[in-house]
């Protein structure tokens, strides 16, 4: 009932901030009806995530049924990683319906996501502003609809990365164009926290804030401006709302600021993980995206192997051949077939893009990737697609 009556509070406010019935024929709705007409499909033919079974419907379902419990995580490792999709997924414990549409979040991050991007397509091309960040935004669409396609592999990591490529087409902008500041602020904190919110793990593409403060010089705005427009803007006092909730509802159920990385926990409360165990698992995701464990084999030696660059022969046998080189192969195919459709005859001259701010931070997020989690649900899509779309598109 609570599920409902929220639902129904969101769909009036909808209703009358869009003008929804003037409004109904417009290419946004239209564009909003046909992809959730197609993914509505999806819903049905996909099959849940690999680890919905695991942990994502346990979770779900549990905060329907009970109270916030302390020290959740030591009840089930899969409970040690909270994440917002599980409480959208709980939104949909309905009436009738129950949780026969707990899957349905990674069709609204797609589903948005696409709306988002064509929205900005057609934008540029009605007001005659086809540039290279329009040519980025067409290949996210297009990579996120032929690689990102099958909802049961999104999980907590490839909805966030969607949102990550998104956010690097908001930098782009801000540092090639004039922007309003106010609106760019908002939509930063808005995908930024959902982000993070996604999984703990991404705070490390916090070092983009290196980004906006890059704007202010060129915007002319000094800090005290920036720290007082921050402070009015209603989605930055979510942002710090949302962040707080994050690192609480992390540090009440494992007793880690970011489980599990040992230097944010506090060992000495009852109901905290303890540290021993924390670097244990901590060590466990590492071999496991290193190539040293797998479904039915492990590594002799694990300590050992994830060290330095022990792991690096195997990891090329028996993960970048053929994961990685499969995704890298398929990407080649995607820019030439773009390259031969948008290919023009005709020349002109333009301004040199301010690209190398986000492509250095991009490299030294794809340096850390690459050393600790080189696994490409763990950043990696995100990270090897931005780079290769930013100099492509340009």
């Amino acid at each position: 009932i609570h599920n409902s009556l929220f639902f129904s509070f969101g769909f009036i406010i909808f209703f009358f901030k869009t003008n929804f019935l003037k409004n109904i024929f417009s290419k946004d709705y239209y564009f909003l009806f046909l992809i959730f007409g197609i993914l509505l499909f999806g819903l049905f033919i996909f099959k849940t995530h690999d680890d919905f079974s695991y942990y994502h419907f346990q979770y779900s379902y549990y905060l329907t049924q009970q109270k916030s419990v302390i020290g959740l995580g030591n009840f089930d490792l899969g409970l040690r990683t909270p994440s917002s999709i599980f409480y959208l997924n709980s939104l949909f414990y309905l009436p009738m319906v129950k949780y026969f549409t707990f899957q349905i979040t990674p069709a609204l991050i797609l589903g948005f996501s696409n709306l988002l991007l064509l929205i900005k397509i057609r934008k540029d091309l009605k007001t005659n502003k086809f540039n290279f960040i329009t040519i980025y935004n067409l290949l996210v669409f297009i990579f996120i609809n032929t690689f990102f396609y099958r909802l049961s592999e999104h999980g907590t990591d490839k909805s966030a990365q969607i949102l990550i490529l998104i956010l690097f087409s908001e930098f782009l902008l801000s540092t090639n164009y004039k922007i309003n500041f106010e609106k760019y602020l908002s939509k930063v904190f808005i995908l930024g926290g959902l982000i993070i919110s996604f999984k703990a793990f991404y705070i490390l593409y916090g070092i983009f804030f290196i980004i906006i403060l890059n704007n202010l010089s060129s915007l002319k705005i000094n800090f005290f401006k920036f720290l007082k427009i921050s402070i009015t803007n209603i989605f930055f006092v979510s942002f710090l709302f949302l962040f707080l909730l994050i690192l609480l509802h992390n540090f009440f159920s494992s007793g880690c600021l970011i489980y599990p990385v040992s230097i944010t926990c506090f060992e000495e409360n009852l109901w905290a993980i303890k540290i021993d165990e924390v670097n244990e698992l901590n060590n466990w995701y590492e071999q496991w995206a290193k190539g040293g464990a797998g479904p039915n084999f492990r590594v002799d030696n694990p300590d050992i192997y994830i060290q330095n660059f022990n792991w690096v022969l195997n990891w090329i046998d028996i993960y970048f051949f053929n994961k990685v080189s499969d995704f890298l192969l398929g990407l080649m195919i995607l820019m030439f077939i773009s390259f031969i459709i948008l290919k023009s005859s005709k020349k002109k001259v333009i301004k040199k893009r301010k690209k190398i701010l986000l492509i250095f931070l991009i490299l030294v997020l794809l340096i850390e990737w690459f050393w600790n989690h080189p696994a490409l649900r763990y950043g990696g899509y995100c990270l090897i697609v931005s780079i290769l779309f930013i100099f492509f598109s340009m």
